[in-house]
C-alpha cells in the first residue's frame, strides 16, 4: 500500500472495529515483537493506554507500531500518545490520537503458526535506560505545556543525537498490511468475506 494511501482509510478502519493483520519489517519492537512476524491490529485508536503497543501513521506516512509511554491529560495534551520502539533509545514525536490506526494485540513468527499475545509492558518501570526515562519526562512534561513545545523538544533531542547514531542506530521500522480478516464491511457496517 502507497503511504498518501494510509490517512484517507485510516479514519475509517480505527472507526470500523475492523482486525487487521500486517507484517513487520524492522527491528524496533525487538525482544517482544521479532522483526518479520505478523501481527493482528485490533481497529480502535480510543484504547490506546500506556504499555500497549499502537499501529500508527508516522509524520512521514508510513505504518508504524510502537509501544505507548503516555497518554496526555491536559486540555492541550488528552489528543496525543508518546511512544517508543522497545529496541530504540529513545521516544518518538508525540502521536496525535487521530493517527492510531489500533492495538495490535498478538503476533507470530515466520517459522510458527502459533499466535502469540503481545504483552502490555509496566511503562514506568520497564526502558531503555535512565537517560531514556529522562528525555521521555522532559517529552511528557512539555507535551502538557503544550505539543507543539514537546515536538521541539524531541526535535532538538533528535539532532544532538544524530552525530551518535553509529553508537546505536535505529533498527529500520515499517508495517505492511498484509490481510484483512472477515469482518464488517467498514462503508456499510455489513459483514463481508475478507
Amino acid at each position: 500500500m502507497r503511504p498518501p494511501a494510509l490517512r484517507p482509510l485510516l479514519g475509517l478502519l480505527a472507526q470500523s472495529g475492523a482486525r487487521l493483520e500486517a507484517e513487520v519489517q524492522g527491528g524496533s519492537m525487538e525482544s517482544a515483537i521479532p522483526a518479520g512476524s505478523q501481527i493482528r491490529i485490533r481497529c480502535d485508536r480510543e484504547e490506546a493506554e500506556p504499555g500497549q503497543v499502537v499501529a500508527f501513521v508516522t509524520s512521514l506516512e508510513t505504518l508504524t507500531i510502537h509501544r505507548v509511554w503516555y497518554r496526555g491529560r491536559s486540555a492541550r495534551a488528552r489528543a496525543y500518545i508518546v511512544t517508543q520502539g522497545d529496541a530504540n533509545p529513545f521516544c518518538d514525536p508525540p502521536v496525535l490520537l487521530g493517527n492510531v490506526l489500533g492495538i495490535a494485540t498478538e503476533w507470530k513468527s515466520v517459522d510458527d503458526e502459533r499466535w502469540r499475545t503481545i504483552e502490555s509492558a509496566d511503562a514506568s518501570r520497564a526502558g531503555r535506560g535512565v537517560l531514556a526515562a529522562v528525555v521521555r519526562r522532559i517529552l511528557c512534561t512539555a507535551l502538557e505545556a503544550h505539543p507543539a513545545l514537546a515536538t521541539l523538544v524531541i526535535r532538538v533531542i533528535a539532532a544532538v543525537r544524530a552525530p551518535l547514531v553509529w553508537l546505536h542506530p535505529y533498527p529500520a521500522d515499517a508495517v505492511r498490511l498484509t490481510s484483512v480478516p472477515a469482518t464488517r464491511d467498514i462503508r456499510s457496517g455489513r459483514n463481508s468475506a475478507g
